[in-house]
C-alpha cells in the first residue's frame, strides 16, 4: 500500500485538539498543514502501491528503469515539501509563543512540532520513505519474478549447463571422424543427449527469457536464438537424429562422394556450428549474470 499521511499533521487533527481561545484567534497552523498534506497527496510517496510497481512488468531491465525513474520523482517531490514543512514549523512556532500559558494547547503544539521535524526527515531527499518504498517495491518484484519461468531455469545455471553439453558434443563430433562411418552419427547422436540440449537452450531464450524480460534479453542478444544459433549446419539435423535425420542427411552427401568424404564434411562442418555457436551461450551467461540480481 501507499504511505500514508501522518495524522498528527493533518489539519482534522490540530482542529479538534486546539480549545476554543485557540479557536478564536486565527494562527495559520491549520492553513500550513492543509497544504502541506495536499501537496504530499500529489506526490508518488501518497500514489505509488508498491506492489502494484512490482507487478508492472517481469522483466528486470524494465523494472530498474521505473524503479529509478521514480527514484528521481522521489527526490524531486521530497525536495518541493520541505519548504511547505519549514512554513508550517515557523507558524507553530508562533503559537507557541502566543499560547505559552496554555498547559493543554502547549504539549499537542510540540507534538506537531516533533512530528514535522520527522517528516522532513523521512520525506527529505534521500530520507527513510523514499529508502523504504523502493525496498519494498524490490522484494515484490523478486518475489513475483522468482515464479517466472526464466528465473526457474536461469537461475538453475542454464549457461553452465548449456557450456558442458556443447564442449561435450565437440568430442562426439571427435568420435564420429575417428570412427568414419555414417553409423556412428547416429550411434553418438540418437539419443537424448547434449546435442538436444544446445537446440532446447535456444528455444528456451526464444519462448520463455525473450517474452518474460524482452527488454533485458534485447539488450544482451536481439536476435531469434532458434534460427540463428538453432539452425546452423547440421545442429538441427543432429538434434533431431532420433528420426535419423542427420544419418540421413550424410547418407544424402556419401552418395554425391563416398561414406568417408561426408563423414569428414559432416564433422567439420558441425564443428564449426558448434564452435560458433559459443556466441549464445556467451549471450545466455551475460542475462543470467543479471538475472540472477533479482532472484
Amino acid at each position: 500500500m501507499p504511505i500514508g499521511y501522518p495524522t498528527i499533521l493533518t489539519d482534522k487533527a490540530w482542529q479538534k485538539q486546539k480549545g476554543p481561545v485557540a479557536k478564536t484567534k486565527s494562527t495559520g497552523v491549520g492553513k500550513t498543514l492543509i497544504a502541506l498534506e495536499k501537496a504530499y497527496n500529489g506526490t508518488d510517496f501518497a500514489k505509488t502501491d508498491p506492489q502494484e510497481l512490482a507487478k508492472q512488468t517481469t522483466d528486470p531491465l524494465s523494472y530498474a528503469k521505473r524503479r529509478a525513474s521514480l527514484g528521481v520523482a522521489l527526490g524531486a517531490q521530497g525536495k518541493r515539501l520541505v519548504p511547505l514543512v519549514a512554513q508550517s514549523a515557523e507558524a507553530v512556532k508562533k503559537t507557541k509563543v502566543t499560547f505559552a500559558k496554555d498547559k493543554k494547547l502547549l504539549p499537542y503544539l510540540t507534538q506537531i512540532e516533533q512530528g514535522l521535524g520527522q517528516f522532513k526527515t523521512d520525506f527529505a531527499p534521500g530520507g527513510r520513505q523514499s529508502g523504504q518504498l523502493l525496498m519494498q517495491a524490490d522484494r515484490e518484484f523478486k518475489y513475483l519474478f522468482g515464479q517466472t519461468r526464466t528465473a526457474k531455469f536461469s537461475g538453475s545455471g542454464t549457461a553452465q549447463r548449456t557450456e558442458k553439453a556443447r564442449t561435450d558434443v565437440l568430442a562426439m563430433i571427435k568420435k564420429v571422424e575417428a570412427a568414419g562411418t555414417i553409423a556412428s552419427i547416429s550411434d553418438q547422436f540418437k539419443g537424448n543427449g547434449p546435442h538436444r540440449t544446445l537446440t532446447t537452450s535456444c528455444e528456451l531464450w526464444d519462448n520463455f527469457f525473450a517474452k518474460d524480460c524482452p527488454m533485458l534479453a534485447k539488450s544482451i542478444y536481439a536476435g531469434a536464438a532458434k534460427k540463428e544459433f538453432g539452425h546452423l549446419p547440421w545442429m538441427w539435423e543432429v538434434a533431431n537424429e532420433a528420426n535419423l535425420d542427420a544419418t540421413n542427411a550424410a547418407t544424402a552427401l556419401s552418395q554425391r562422394s563416398n561414406e568417408a568424404r561426408a563423414v569428414s564434411t559432416f564433422a567439420l562442418a558441425y564443428s564449426r556450428s558448434v564452435i560458433e555457436y559459443k556466441k549464445f551461450v556467451d549471450h545466455m551467461a551475460a542475462f543470467e549474470a543479471e538475472v540472477k540480481k533479482w532472484i
